[in-house]
């Protein structure tokens, strides 16, 4: 998996692991990226994101890094 990170929302750097799914062709669908979020850091508090709050912010931040890796 390759590693990078990306700012979410203008107040969090995201660190996450990903591997690219198959992006389609007219005999195969594409497949989905598959994406691990290993950290949030709120760059507002100074602090990182974790418990509850990091749990509740994953899927959003996932579907980010998904639409993000689309536009590559």
């Amino acid at each position: 998996m390759t590693r990078d990170s990306i700012t979410y929302q203008f107040d969090y750097e995201v660190s996450f692991a990903y591997e690219l799914g198959f992006t389609g062709s007219y005999e195969r669908a594409p497949e989905t990226h598959e994406i691990e979020v290993l950290s949030i850091w709120d760059n507002y508090e100074n602090k990182e994101v974790t418990g509850y709050e990091f749990n509740s912010m994953v899927g959003e931040v996932e579907e980010y890094i998904n639409d993000y890796l689309n536009n590559l």
